[in-house]
C-alpha cells in the first residue's frame, strides 16, 4: 500500500505541473487502457479507489462506465460486485449538492472541458489531476464522480483480491489487482501542528515527512470549545519549490486571521486518497492579542530597609497579558554589560521589592519585559539610582556569653554581612530594666568582646546586648539581652533562729530566712548536752522555703541545742545562727502549768484576751502558744512571770484560735501545755 500511495503522491504533483505541455499521444486513438487500483479496509467496509494512465483514458473510461470485481482470498473466480454500470452522477444529481461540498467540486473539473482541440492534450491532464485531488478529499466525491467504490458485504476475517476494468470495451486492458488482508488497514497519527499566536493572527507550520507515504493533503481544523471542529480553508498538499532547502521541502506554513482575547482551538487532520482522515497528533490552543511592542518605563527605585529595594515601572495595561513576566538587571555603569539579578510574573504586577546587596553609592537597572509568545522581548532604558544610606544595619543575631571564675566575660555573636559595616558597640547593665551603658564608644570591628566583672557586688547577674553600626554611622536596633551570671565569693546572710521549743517530747525548731536572694538550702546542726565531745552534727538539710523543722530524735533528761545556716546556689555557706536551746524533762520533773485559762472576745475593739492562774512561786516566763485552724501551734508572745494576762490584737472575724500557755520555772524546768480554744 505505501508503495502505491508514493506512486500515488508523486503522480498528482506531476500532473499538477503539467502546465503547458503538450501531448501528441492524446490525439492518437486508444489501443490499450491501464488501471491501478487500491483499496483501504476498515471495520465494516473496503473503499477501492483507481487511477487511470492519462486523461484520454480517463475521458474514454467516463462514457463507458466501471466495473468492479472482488474474488476470495488469492482465487482467480472474481465476481462482479456493482449491479450498474459505474458512472459519475449526472447534472442533474449534481444539483442537489452544494457548490461548497467536494462531491460538486470534482464534478466541476470532471465536465469541464479544454478550450480547443489543439490545447485538449495539455489541459485534459491539468483538469484531471485536478479533479483526481478534489475527488480524494472525500469518499462520497470519488464515488459520486466514478473514481472509488465502496464494497459493504465483506466478512471478518476473510481475505479479498479486487480488479476493476473499463465496461462494454473491446480495447485490450491492463487491470492491477489489489489484494486485501484481514487486518483492518491503519493509518499514523496526522503530523503535528506547531502554532504561534498574534496580533489577531495564528501562524502554523508542519512536517509531513514521516506520514506522506500515507497522506496527500492535510486538513487544518478549528474550534472554540475543543469539542466542535470545522474545516478552515482548503486542504493542504506540499509542492516542492525549485530552490527550496531539502528540510523545508516537507514543511507546510499558513496563517488564520482570528479576533484577540478570544481563545481558540486547532488540530490536524491527514487525508488519504480514499477520502478518509487520520487521528490527530495533538490540539494546539491559544489566544491573540497585541504585540509587545512598548519597553517598560522605570518610575522610582526607592530603599524600603537595608538590602531591599522596591523597583516600580509602568507600561501600558492593554499589554498586561502579554507579558509573561519582567527581568530586573543591574550595572555600575550605563553603558556596560548589565546582569540579571531578579524577576517578577507578567500581568498586573507593575513593581518588584528585591533582596539586594547595595555594594556601590549608584547604580543603574533596567526593565526587560518577555512576551509570552513570539520571544517578543522590550527593555526599560537605563535608570540612574543614588543610594541615600539612611538605613541601619541587620540587627547582631546569635549574641553568647561565658564568664570564668576571676569575673572575665567573653561575648560573642554572628557577623553582620553588610559591605559598609563599621563595627560594633557593647551595652551593659546590672538590672535587666534599668538603662544599659556603652562599654565601647568606637565601634570594633570583631565579632567578639571581653569584659571584667568586680566579684564584691552582692548583684547575681549582668546583662549585655550588641548594636551594629555603619560607616555613615547608622545603628541597628539592639540584639536580644543575654545574662551573664557573677562568678559568686560572697556567702548568703545568716538566717536567725527565733524558736526551740519541746512539744510533746518532740523538738519544735523556726527560723527566720536569710535575706540573700540565691540561698538554695539550710543546713540545721544539733548539740546535746550528755555529748561530752560538744561535736555540732548536721541532722537534717530543709528547702530554700522552709522556716521550720521538727526534730523527733530526742529523749527525756537532755537538753538540745540548736544552730541553722544557709547555703546559696554556688554551695557557699552562711555563718551560724546564734544557738538556742531546749530541755526534755523527765516525767517527775515536769511541773505545774497554769489553771483556770479564761478568755474574752472584743468584737468592738477587735482583740482576744486570756488570763490565768499559776500558785507556783519559782515561775520565770510565761509562753503564749496560737494557731489557726488545720496550723500547728506557734510560738507569739512570752512573758515575765509577774504577767497573767496577754492580748491579742492580731485577729479576723469567723476565725477559730487555738491558744497554748506553757511556764517556765527559773530551774529550767517547764510545765505541760495548757490549752484553751476561742472563737473570734
Amino acid at each position: 500500500m505505501k508503495s502505491l500511495m508514493r506512486h500515488l503522491y508523486k503522480l498528482f504533483i506531476a500532473l499538477l505541473l503539467l502546465l503547458s505541455q503538450s501531448s501528441l499521444m492524446a490525439q492518437a486513438p486508444i489501443t490499450k487502457i491501464g488501471i491501478k487500483a487500491q483499496g483501504f479496509r476498515t471495520e465494516k467496509k473496503v473503499v477501492v479507489r483507481w487511477l487511470l494512465d492519462n486523461a484520454k483514458q480517463w475521458r474514454y473510461a467516463l462514457k463507458k462506465g466501471f466495473d468492479v470485481e472482488r474474488a476470495e482470498g488469492t482465487s482467480n473466480n472474481f465476481i462482479k460486485l456493482n449491479k450498474n454500470v459505474i458512472l459519475p452522477i449526472s447534472e442533474a444529481q449534481l444539483s442537489k449538492y452544494d457548490t461548497n461540498s467536494y462531491v460538486f467540486q470534482a464534478m466541476v473539473f470532471l465536465l469541464s472541458k479544454p478550450n480547443s482541440e489543439e490545447a485538449r492534450g495539455a489541459q485534459d491532464d491539468q483538469l484531471y489531476s485536478l479533479y483526481f485531488l478534489n475527488s480524494s478529499y472525500e469518499t462520497e466525491a470519488a464515488v459520486q464522480s466514478a473514481s472509488a467504490f465502496v464494497d459493504t458485504t465483506i466478512e471478518k476475517g476473510k481475505t479479498y483480491t479486487y480488479r476493476v476494468k473499463v465496461a462494454n470495451t473491446n480495447i485490450n486492458q491492463t487491470v492491477a489487482n489489489t489484494f486485501i488482508s484481514a487486518e483492518n488497514s491503519l493509518l499514523p497519527k496526522s503530523p503535528q501542528l506547531n502554532a504561534v499566536f498574534g496580533n489577531r493572527t495564528v501562524a502554523f507550520d508542519w512536517n509531513i515527512k514521516d506520514v506522506s507515504a500515507y497522506y496527500f493533503a492535510t486538513l487544518l481544523e478549528r474550534s472554540t470549545d475543543s469539542i466542535q471542529f470545522k474545516r478552515i480553508g482548503l486542504p493542504y498538499i506540499k509542492i516542492p519549490g525549485e530552490n527550496e532547502k531539502p528540510e523545508d521541502s516537507t514543511v507546510l506554513k499558513t496563517t488564520d486571521a482570528i479576533p484577540n482575547k478570544i481563545k481558540f482551538y486547532y488540530r490536524l487532520k491527514g487525508i488519504n486518497i480514499f477520502g478518509l482522515t487520520g487521528e490527530s497528533a495533538n490540539v494546539v490552543s491559544g489566544v491573540g492579542g497585541p504585540d509587545l511592542n512598548v519597553a517598560p518605563l522605570i518610575k522610582s527605585v526607592d530603599s524600603t530597609n537595608r538590602n531591599k529595594l522596591t523597583i516600580a515601572w509602568t507600561l501600558p495595561d492593554s499589554l498586561n497579558d502579554v507579558v509573561d513576566r519582567y527581568e530586573i538587571y543591574k550595572s555600575t555603569k550605563a553603558d556596560t554589560l548589565f546582569a540579571k539579578v531578579d524577576e517578577v510574573k507578567g500581568g498586573n504586577t507593575k513593581q518588584k521589592e528585591m533582596s539586594l546587596i547595595i555594594k556601590d553609592e549608584s547604580s543603574y537597572f533596567k526593565v526587560k519585559a518577555i512576551g509570552n509568545r513570539n520571544g517578543q522581548t522590550t527593555t526599560s532604558s537605563p535608570f540612574f539610582y543614588q543610594l541615600i544610606d539612611s538605613i541601619p544595619p541587620a540587627i547582631p543575631v546569635g549574641i553568647t556569653g561565658k564568664v570564668d571564675s576571676l569575673g572575665v566575660v567573653t561575648l560573642q555573636w554572628a557577623n553582620n554581612t553588610e559591605p559598609d559595616l563599621l563595627g560594633y558597640r557593647v551595652l551593659r547593665v546590672l538590672k535587666r530594666d534599668g538603662e544599659f551603658a556603652i562599654l565601647n564608644a568606637t565601634p570594633q570591628g570583631k565579632n567578639i568582646f571581653l569584659d571584667t566583672l568586680p566579684l564584691n557586688q552582692l548583684n547575681s547577674a549582668m546583662f549585655y546586648k550588641v548594636v551594629a553600626v555603619d560607616q555613615r554611622y547608622n545603628e541597628s536596633k539592639a540584639s536580644d539581652i543575654v545574662a551573664i551570671k557573677r562568678p559568686d565569693i560572697i556567702p548568703p546572710a545568716p538566717p536567725r533562729l527565733a524558736v526551740v521549743v519541746e512539744k510533746d517530747k518532740q523538738m519544735y525548731l523556726e527560723w527566720i530566712k536569710s535575706f540573700s536572694k540565691d540561698v538554695a538550702s539550710y543546713n540545721i546542726y544539733k548539740l546535746i548536752s550528755s555529748d561530752t565531745s560538744k561535736t555540732w552534727n548536721k541532722i537534717a538539710t530543709a528547702k530554700n522555703t522552709d522556716t521550720a523543722y521538727i526534730d523527733k530524735a530526742v529523749t527525756a533528761g537532755n537538753t538540745y541545742y540548736y544552730t541553722v545556716e544557709a547555703v546559696d546556689s554556688s554551695a557557699l555557706l552562711s555563718p551560724r545562727s546564734e544557738p538556742l536551746s531546749a530541755s526534755i524533762k523527765k516525767a517527775e520533773e515536769i511541773k505545774k502549768g497554769v489553771k483556770n485559762i479564761v478568755t474574752y472576745v472584743s468584737t468592738l475593739y477587735k482583740y482576744i484576751e486570756l488570763s490565768w492562774q499559776n500558785t507556783e512561786e519559782d515561775a520565770k516566763e510565761y509562753w503564749v502558744y496560737r494557731s489557726t485552724s488545720g496550723e500547728a501551734l506557734s510560738l507569739i508572745s512570752v512573758l515575765p512571770a509577774s504577767k497573767k494576762r496577754y492580748v491579742d490584737e492580731d485577729v479576723k472575724p469567723s476565725t477559730e484560735y487555738k491558744y497554748a500557755i506553757k511556764v517556765l520555772y527559773k530551774d529550767g524546768r517547764s510545765s505541760k501545755m495548757e490549752r484553751a480554744d476561742v472563737v473570734y
